[in-house]
């Protein structure tokens, strides 16, 4: 479900809720069905930021900013992270807010993995993945605000990030 905001000065942006259908109903205002009328049930005590994407091409090594907007002040952010190993070998993530923990994955040539860095789950195209052999278990995390990730190793991919926002608060 999308609120979208008809402004044009920039100051509010569209909010993405995640919902459930729970019916549908003919809407009859006069006798006539002039429409349908949904039902839907929400869980979530906020939205999102629509989602954005931050593409790389590594080839050795290589630099992206991600800059974390969420209303979550003070909480760290994992982002989804899609790789595409071009060779084989290591591949890592490493924030300059938290240089001690690199993220690591070993990473086969044509080998696609969608990391969900929240709750620590790889997902593997080629079902050939081993948490312990392919990983060191630690997840890519973003502070509030400017985040300038290194990535090294031999990939493609993006770092998808989808920011809190609390509405109304």
């Amino acid at each position: 479900f999308k609120i979208e905001d008809c402004e044009v000065n920039g100051y509010h942006e569209n909010i993405e809720y995640f919902v459930k259908s729970t019916g549908c109903t003919d809407f009859m205002p006069s006798g006539y069905i002039s429409g349908l009328t949904f039902n839907f049930e929400c869980n979530a005590p906020y939205g999102f930021s629509e989602q954005e994407s931050n593409t790389f091409v590594c080839n050795g090594s290589t630099k992206i900013s991600i800059n974390n907007t969420s209303d979550e002040l003070f909480q760290d952010y994992y982002p989804t992270i899609i790789v595409k190993g071009t060779s084989t070998g290591e591949v890592t993530f490493i924030n300059n807010k938290y240089p001690e923990n690199p993220m690591k994955i070993n990473i086969k040539n044509g080998q696609t993995l969608i990391i969900d860095c929240q709750n620590g789950n790889i997902n593997d195209n080629t079902n050939t993945f081993d948490y312990e052999t392919d990983t060191n278990l630690i997840w890519l995390r973003l502070v509030h605000g400017h985040n300038n990730i290194t990535i090294s190793g031999n990939c493609t991919g993006e770092i998808q990030c989808r920011y809190v926002r609390k509405v109304g608060i």
